[in-house]
């Protein structure tokens, strides 16, 4: 099965920075079947969601919702959607560990990065 994998980013994301490397051990990640993440993109999707800010790769590229075969950047506060939805939509024993890492890095103030599949 295709797995996403989220990690906490422990340094704010640089400006001109490209996070385009695959690297979920320097984050570590913590990975969630694709059949978790798919819903965002199907009709009647989480608006809330899919227009949550974020950032693919770098700051300078604007973005909404995840990218989902690439690299996206969550800023802590755009987590409370992302959350809200694993809480309430997705498989509890599949996501348990991810809102956890969400939960820590919206507390801490921190981005998550995501690795798509």
């Amino acid at each position: 099965m295709a797995r996403h994998e989220f990690g906490i980013m422990e340094t704010p994301p640089e400006p001109g920075v490209w996070y385009s490397q695959y690297e979920p051990e320097k984050y570590n990640c913590v990975a969630i079947d694709d059949e978790c993440i798919e819903p965002l993109w199907a009709v009647g999707a989480p608006e809330a969601v899919a227009s949550a800010r974020t950032y693919f790769q770098t700051l300078s590229q604007p973005g909404c919702g995840l990218d989902y075969t690439g690299i996206t950047l969550i800023p802590p506060d755009s987590l409370t959607p992302f959350i809200e939805y694993f809480l309430s939509s997705a498989d509890p024993a599949e996501t348990y560990k991810l809102v956890d890492l969400m939960k820590k890095a919206l507390r801490e103030g921190k981005y998550v990065i995501h690795f798509g599949i």
